[in-house]
């Protein structure tokens, strides 16, 4: 069961909520401020998501944001009015993609929630990557949600002694949006619009298992450790895509887009790596990250 702490300074809208996700089999952790949503962020190691309000007196959902960003990084979605629109851009380099736009329609809240939980938590099967051990170090991935999991246990491995605290935290996630678009987009081949569709009908999980049985395409993965910068190369064997639009997406158009369930996660690494180049068309992408001075 998963376990979802719910912030909201409005008792009523924290008390529907609350309802919903426990019909729905969550457990729920209520706060009614964000002084209180810190305090039991800091009690439960076990939280899986954060929903939170961001109009509140004292610490506001924006302040909560942060804090999680720079202590356990945990999935967040954040529920605002469309007149906040522009505000919630600012929250994309915390790491927040999801948000839940008041007012919002039951059905639909509830598969925000499964949908961001399915993205972030998911069991591996037992299994092993191939390695290649050397001044760099190497793997090949299959085209398989199960080796995304293993990939992201590999790269925390390798940074053990290179990055600490929430800097490898963010670095490890972000590394895992690249590898996840590699193998979604890329081998997988399905494209923004299916994967949005998909979503909304609840068909996405299905899908991929669906199209991962016909698949033998690898993902092949690097990373590297040269003084004080990490690199990262993430290569699929798709046609590539128009990344720029993404790198380069201006803010008008990411307003338009905060209602897609995907879509946001290249434009939020773009302001964690210090370098990203992109290469065949999309295909292939190398990442580099100057270690902070620990």
């Amino acid at each position: 069961m998963h376990t979802i702490l719910v912030v909201d300074n409005n008792e009523d809208e924290l008390l529907y909520i609350s309802e919903i996700l426990k019909e729905n089999d969550y457990k729920v952790i209520p706060a009614d401020s964000g002084k209180k949503a810190i305090e039991l962020y800091y009690e439960n190691k076990n939280i899986d998501l954060i929903l939170s309000d961001l109009k509140m007196p004292g610490i506001t959902g924006q302040e909560l944001a942060k804090y999680n960003y720079n202590n356990r990084n945990i999935p967040f979605i954040a529920c605002t009015g469309l007149a906040c629109c522009r505000a919630s851009l600012e929250l994309l380099k915390l790491g927040v993609q999801d948000y839940l736009l008041k007012p919002f329609d039951k059905g639909e809240f509830v598969h925000l929630v499964k949908n961001v939980l399915q993205r972030v938590h998911h069991s591996p099967e037992n299994g092993e990557l191939t390695h290649f051990e050397g001044n760099i170090s190497f793997i090949k991935l299959r085209s398989k949600r199960s080796d995304i999991d293993l990939a992201q246990d590999w790269i925390e491995q390798k940074l053990e002694n290179t990055l600490l605290g929430t800097e490898k935290v963010h670095f490890v996630q972000y590394v895992v949006e690249f590898i996840t678009n590699a193998y979604e987009h890329g081998n997988l081949k399905i494209t923004e619009e299916e994967k949005s569709n998909l979503i909304k009908e609840d068909r996405y999980i299905e899908e991929l298992e669906k199209r991962e049985l016909s698949c033998n395409a690898i993902i092949e993965m690097s990373l590297s450790i040269v003084g004080d910068e990490v690199a990262v190369h993430v290569s699929d064997e798709g046609d590539g895509f128009d990344y720029k639009q993404y790198l380069n997406m201006p803010e008008d158009q990411l307003i338009e887009r905060l209602h897609m369930p995907n879509g946001r996660g290249i434009f939020i690494a773009n302001t964690f790596f210090d370098t990203i180049e992109y290469s065949r068309c999309g295909a292939s992408v190398l990442l580099i990250k100057t270690v902070s001075k620990q």
